[in-house]
């Protein structure tokens, strides 16, 4: 095996932790704590280490080249593929299925990615300038190996935010408010006739579902009535601490033909984030989503339904 420098970049105990931390960060911290945070620090440590990896695979198979050409040709491949599949959903989705291998990934075009382009030219220093006090050859293919399993995962699109609301990265690190973000269909998805739409809850305390009673309990000086009458959507109040304590039921799902959603042609509840939708019934065009918390509390010896609509980022579906 060709020992070459870019594996000895790789080697070096602050890449060995960066490519730790970027697997880490897309199995585990993006699903705990998704958002801006979490977002970026993938596309970062991706942009920054990809030429190397790439380089160091080429010049197994070509190692008569010379290893700065094949390098810079690595960090052209990087900037143009990462500019293609943040600068637009159609370029997105083309590159996406060019490369499919099974594992079903797709990504979001995000133009707040955009500046991570700039970390390559760090890359190209460390090449040019980085001493490496040892080469480590003992340990060259299981880095090599380690560095292309994390570079053939960081593909899969994991988290769940609106990606081009700079707004909603601000809501999220602030953690003021409920926001759900849709997962599948993307925006501007061609839509089948049973789809299934998947979508992820962020509570303001980061939370993974909304907060809620185990059970509702009947006030004592209510047993005489049973069973309590029921009412809807009682009016609020801005002061939580008036409000009663309410109890989770279910994730209204509705597909709506204006962004406003006041125009709702699909409506279906589901007790979790995943629901299979039956449009067979929606014409061609563009529709909307929307993901509202139903809940139930009981005020005044009556039980009272409650729908709340979180913070959520309104995308398109084209059926």
């Amino acid at each position: 095996m060709i020992y070459s420098r870019s594996i000895q970049i790789l080697s070096t105990r602050m890449n060995i932790f960066l490519l730790f931390l970027w697997l880490f960060n897309d199995t585990v911290l993006k699903f705990v704590f998704p958002g801006f945070v979490t977002g970026k620090l993938s596309d970062l440590i991706g942009v920054y280490l990809s030429p190397f990896i790439l380089t160091a695979i080429i010049r197994v198979f070509f190692n008569q080249i010379d290893e700065k050409s094949v390098l810079i040709f690595s960090i052209i491949v990087t900037f143009v593929t990462f500019f293609m599949i943040n600068f637009s959903q159609f370029l997105n989705d083309t590159i996406y299925n060019m490369v499919e291998i099974g594992f079903k990934n797709k990504g979001v075009a995000d133009l707040t990615d955009l500046p991570c382009l700039l970390i390559l030219r760090f890359t190209y220093h460390q090449f040019s300038y980085l001493k490496i006090r040892s080469k480590q050859r003992d340990a060259s293919r299981l880095v090599l190996l380690f560095s292309f399993v994390v570079f053939i995962n960081s593909p899969a699109e994991r988290d769940p935010q609106g990606r081009n609301d700079l707004l909603t990265y601000i809501l999220v690190l602030g953690l003021s408010t409920d926001t759900i973000y849709l997962e599948s269909p993307k925006a501007s998805q061609i839509v089948s006739e049973s789809e299934i739409f998947r979508f992820r809850f962020v509570g303001r305390n980061n939370e993974s579902s909304p907060a809620s009673l185990t059970s509702l309990s009947l006030p004592s000086t209510c047993t005489d009535q049973n069973p309590i009458p029921i009412e809807t959507n009682y009016p609020l109040s801005d002061n939580t601490s008036d409000n009663p304590t309410m109890k989770f039921e279910e994730f209204l799902v509705q597909i709506a033909n204006d962004k406003s959603l006041s125009n709702v042609v699909i409506s279906k509840a589901c007790t979790d984030q995943t629901c299979a939708l039956d449009l067979t019934k929606l014409s061609r065009g563009e529709y909307f989503w929307g993901v509202s918390l139903r809940y139930s509390y009981i005020l005044n010896c009556k039980l009272y339904k409650y729908t709340k609509l979180p913070n959520q980022a309104v995308e398109k579906l084209i059926k």
